[in-house]
């Protein structure tokens, strides 16, 4: 993968986990990696108007927010946008690393000490209605968290 896919993987990965801070630090490095703010905004909700970007962050998100599992349909899709085998293991190793350092930020609550990554509107709405619960509607532009 390029730097700017692992920089899509980085930030939907730690979308579906939850750190702020990692969130608020691949948005920068989403920048400087050449995307822009509504590019940055649809990586987190996992969508992409490139189809490739797309496939990759669909997959990566349902990797994460499933431990390891994968729809059928988002794996045969990331394959059929020219991901190979290798891909899927390059894809692997990078969500276990920005997980495991996720899970390091979330427990260790390291102050931010980059540009705070804003809410998704609806993760504010889910906040102060205490909801909790992870899912995707088709009918939005938002993923809950």
């Amino acid at each position: 993968m390029n730097n700017k896919e692992k920089e899509a993987v980085n930030l939907i990965v730690c979308q579906v986990n939850g750190c702020l801070y990692c969130q608020s630090v691949h948005l920068v490095l989403g920048k400087m990696n050449g995307f822009s703010d509504d590019q940055l905004l649809d990586i987190r909700n996992p969508r992409s108007t490139d189809p490739k970007l797309h496939s990759l962050v669909q997959v990566a998100a349902d990797i994460s927010k499933n431990k390891g599992r994968a729809s059928a349909e988002k794996v045969a899709i990331f394959f059929e946008n020219g991901y190979t085998n290798e891909n899927m293991v390059d894809l692997i190793l990078q969500i276990s690393d920005k997980t495991a350092m996720n899970y390091l930020h979330n427990l260790i609550q390291i102050p931010i000490d980059f540009p705070l990554a804003p809410a998704l509107e609806l993760e504010m709405v889910c906040f102060k209605n205490g909801i909790e619960k992870h899912f995707e509607s088709d009918a939005s532009r938002y993923i809950f968290l």
